[in-house]
C-alpha cells in the first residue's frame, strides 16, 4: 500500500486539482482533473491518498466518490482513494464523478 498527503483543490467551474507527497519514498504526484457537473470550490488540506501500488498514480483515470459537507470521498477506477476535510464546510453533499490524469512531478 502507497500512502501519500496532499492538497485538493477545486476553485471555479469543474477544474480539480490534487498535489501529492510521499517524502520519505520520494514520490510526487499531480492530478489534474474535471468533475461531470458543477460544485462549488472547495480545499483539502492534508488529504489522505491511498493508493496499493505508486504506478497507480500515473496516467488517465476516472473517478466517483462524495463531496461534502465536511468531507471529501473520491475513489478512483483503479481502487486509489482520496479523502479529507473540506475547507469551507459545504451547505450539503454532492454525489460526483469525473476523469483526469495522474502525472509525476520530479
Amino acid at each position: 500500500m502507497t500512502f501519500l498527503r496532499g492538497v485538493c483543490e477545486h476553485t471555479e467551474g469543474r477544474h480539480l486539482t490534487v498535489h501529492a507527497v510521499n517524502r520519505d519514498a520520494g514520490l510526487k504526484r499531480v492530478f489534474e482533473g474535471r468533475f461531470v457537473g458543477e460544485i462549488p470550490p472547495f480545499t483539502v488540506l492534508g488529504a489522505h491518498i491511498d493508493a496499493d501500488d505508486p504506478d497507480e498514480l500515473r496516467g488517465a483515470r476516472r473517478f466517483t466518490g462524495t463531496v461534502g459537507p465536511t468531507r471529501l470521498a473520491l475513489v478512483f477506477d483503479n481502487a486509489t482513494q482520496i479523502s479529507g476535510t473540506l475547507v469551507p464546510a459545504l451547505e450539503r453533499e454532492w454525489a460526483v464523478a469525473g476523469e483526469g490524469y495522474w502525472r509525476a512531478v520530479f
